[in-house]
């Protein structure tokens, strides 16, 4: 092998390393970058989440008092009915 034979495969082969380096890192830069969105999609659907919780009651907490107004209700119209 001759000197410029070796001066080119050295020259190649640092142009495949930079090339490949550039490419990785433009990657990782492109996954960060997509990693960052979706964390923000995620917090924000945490954050509605956390809204509906805090603004609404659960149903198994409303029961009770739903069946004690239907009672009264029921009560209501028994005492309109007789009362015709």
């Amino acid at each position: 092998m001759s000197i410029d034979t070796i001066i080119a495969l050295l020259g190649l082969l640092g142009t495949v390393v930079v090339a490949m380096t550039g490419q990785t890192r433009w990657m990782l830069g492109r996954i960060r970058d997509s990693d960052k969105d979706r964390s923000d999609a995620i917090k924000e659907l945490h954050n509605r989440i956390d809204d509906t919780r805090d603004r609404y009651i659960r149903r198994d907490e409303v029961i009770e008092h739903l069946r004690r107004f239907e009672e009264a209700l029921s009560r209501i119209e028994t005492r309109l009915s007789t009362n015709k």
